[in-house]
């Protein structure tokens, strides 16, 4: 009974892995829309979402259904519907590239702490192995989890060479790819590895510096930008007190109700963005 049970939920899975949705096949002879998908794929797994770019492209397609039905029940318009539909949909794809630059952004700015925990370890044991089981756990979130990874494949591979590539590859920064190909050298050829490591943290460190400095000189600039939008508003309801004909315009007639849907909805999208600029600029 016991052995029954366990081939049926084998099957189970079997049937399950069949059923995985693989949108990857079909686009793989159209370069551009590969690029897309890779970029969303990658861009789910810094946000930190379990799901893969196939799952998320099928419920935001579902999603982008319902959303036509529901917006063009209220505003008695397909073409409205379909409209903001669509301004939904993308700006879901926009939420997840902010939240995934984000959370790389904060990845990243915990790697000055990761090179020195490495130099520390590697002071005392110049094996790469050894360092890198070493110093896993004492790595601050989020960054813990893909150095997490990266230990295990190269604990799980013979040639770490391959583990680390593959990590440089998936953090895509150019000091992340200067750290991974000194490692490589290092593991080929040997060499003064903490020399190199030493200059390597000291231009981060001075790229940080001058980081901080640009995005407060940004902050200011962005927040001028909700400013106007509540100028352009108040504006707007003054129109409404001093000229009831513009009262009767935007909410008499289906053409103002429109261009007056339009302004609102690009009111809102204006503060959605400043609000994600000013939020990555504080990162």
């Amino acid at each position: 009974m016991k052995m029954y049970r366990v081939k049926r939920k084998s099957l189970m899975k079997k049937k399950n892995k069949s059923r995985d949705i693989n949108i990857k096949q079909y686009i793989s002879d159209y370069e551009d829309i590969l690029k897309l998908y890779n970029i969303l794929d990658k861009n789910l797994y810094l946000a930190g979402y379990s799901i893969n770019a196939d799952k998320f492209i099928v419920y935001d397609f579902v999603a982008f259904l319902l959303e036509i039905f529901i917006f063009s029940f209220f505003t008695h318009s397909v073409f409205i519907g379909f409209v903001f539909a669509l301004f939904v949909t993308v700006m879901s794809f926009i939420v997840i590239s902010s939240f995934a630059k984000s959370r790389k952004q904060k990845m990243l700015r915990q790697f000055p702490a990761f090179i020195k925990a490495f130099i520390n370890e590697f002071s005392i044991n110049q094996n790469l192995k050894h360092v890198f089981n070493n110093i896993y756990n004492k790595i601050p979130k989020p960054l813990d989890k893909p150095i997490l990874n990266l230990t295990m494949k190269i604990n799980n591979s013979s040639d770490i060479t391959e583990p680390i590539k593959e990590f440089k590859a998936e953090m895509d920064d150019i000091y992340v790819t200067v750290f991974c190909e000194l490692l490589v050298i290092y593991n080929e050829k040997g060499g003064q590895l903490i020399e190199y490591l030493d200059t390597l943290l000291n231009l981060i460190e001075d790229e940080e510096m001058a980081h901080i400095q640009k995005s407060s000189e940004m902050t200011s600039v962005i927040l001028y930008l909700p400013l106007l939008g509540v100028v352009a508003l108040v504006a707007l309801v003054l129109n409404f007190i001093y000229l009831p004909i513009t009262k009767k315009l935007f909410f008499e007639t289906s053409q103002g109700q429109f261009y007056f849907g339009i302004g609102i909805l690009c009111l809102i999208v204006g503060f959605f963005l400043s609000l994600i600029m000013y939020y990555q600029n504080r990162i």
